[in-house]
């Protein structure tokens, strides 16, 4: 009896242990979306649109 206590008191231990912090992983998921809608919102130079670089020094 006392081994399927111990048992049922580290498996309840495990799952308090395993719970994620929601708040972080919303401040990384904005930060990525920050990110990206930046290179999305790409403003492209009409006056640049012919060049053509191979080499520049």
């Amino acid at each position: 009896m006392k081994k399927t206590y111990l048992l049922f008191f580290l498996f309840s231990i495990s799952f308090s242990f395993s719970q994620t912090n929601e708040k972080e992983l919303n401040e990384i998921v904005e930060a990525e979306m920050k990110s990206a809608s930046g290179l999305m919102e790409l403003a492209v130079n009409p006056n640049t649109l012919n060049y053509d670089v191979t080499y520049q020094n």
